[in-house]
């Protein structure tokens, strides 16, 4: 069940970025969690989904979506394979399947609702955010390996700080298709959203268009079929390694979205092989670098075994 709430541009906000209008006329809600909103098609002007850079002015009418708290904070008793934990953050091993947080068409399931049902008292103190408590990144649905969540809002704040001064040091694992020329690489390119597809990313021909993305790789093992590869990322943009590893000829296997698709239904791959590996981080309490490591997941495993790679 949702509810709408309508609200009309001032004189004073008229040319203004519809996020920076809504923290004015909303109180309550992070800029943040109002941009999220307006991706999720949640907030309309005149009738009309939007960016969140789009201006509006005065008389404008924008819709508000707001989906039930009810259903964004139900709390689900899931199984969570943890890695760690103390009063201030968690560190889970992801299970590919899985979506991070509630959204249009994934209201349930998810690992939010996993963490409410884990600790309900922790992550229902963050109020500032009401859709996605303790979250400061994400992995892909399919995407299986290692996240780190915040239990309180000033570890969440500082894990994100941490994030935005890149603090934090991850690497993947993943099986492409193909065999390199060289053993290891450096991508540096701009991703924007695809003109074409809009729910897919791009390499941006104009290096003024899009996001800088700087992926960095390591062929582990290889064979004229598929490769395995160590993947580090020294920026976090939607789907870059997916985006990157399609660029140069090697996309993922299994993915569906920038890969083959007659390959993977051909060899029946279940998923994307893509694996959050290990993760680096100073402790938002207490500064102190602390390293953790996923073991692959059985498919992973299996995938590789059948096109003989080997799995040290």
């Amino acid at each position: 069940m949702e509810k709408i709430e309508k609200i009309e541009v001032p004189e004073s906000l008229s040319g203004e970025r519809i996020d920076k209008v809504l923290v004015e006329l909303l109180s309550g809600y992070s800029r943040s969690f109002l941009q999220r909103c307006i991706r999720d098609n949640r907030i309309k002007i005149n009738g009309n989904t939007c960016e969140p850079k789009a201006s509006v002015f005065e008389g404008n009418k924008i819709e508000i979506i707001w989906a039930e708290e009810k259903i964004l904070r139900v709390q689900q008793e899931i199984d969570l394979d943890i890695i760690y934990e103390d009063k201030s953050i968690m560190v889970i091993s992801k299970p590919p399947g899985m979506v991070v947080h509630p959204a249009p068409g994934n209201w349930d399931g998810t690992l939010v609702n996993a963490l409410l049902g884990h600790d309900q008292a922790s992550f229902n103190k963050m109020s500032e955010d009401t859709v996605r408590p303790g979250i400061v990144h994400r992995l892909d649905k399919d995407t299986s390996g290692l996240i780190v969540v915040g239990k309180t809002s000033s570890a969440t704040h500082k894990l994100t700080d941490s994030f935005k001064k890149k603090e934090i040091q991850k690497l993947y694992l993943t099986l492409v298709l193909g065999k390199f020329n060289r053993s290891s690489g450096t991508l540096h390119s701009m991703i924007k959203r695809s003109s074409h597809h809009r729910q897919k990313m791009a390499v941006s021909k104009d290096k003024n268009k899009g996001k800088e993305a700087i992926t960095n790789y390591n062929v582990i093992t290889s064979n004229d079929v598929v490769s395995l590869v160590k993947v580090g990322l020294d920026t976090g943009r939607t789907h870059q390694i997916r985006v990157h590893m399609a660029h140069i000829k090697h996309p993922v296997v299994g993915d569906n979205k920038y890969g083959h698709t007659k390959f993977n239904k051909r060899y029946n791959i279940p998923r994307q092989m893509l694996h959050a590996w290990r993760l680096s981080l100073p402790h938002p309490d207490t500064g102190e670098i602390m390293s953790f490591k996923a073991p692959l997941p059985e498919d992973f495993i299996e995938i590789a075994q059948q096109f003989a790679i080997e799995i040290r």
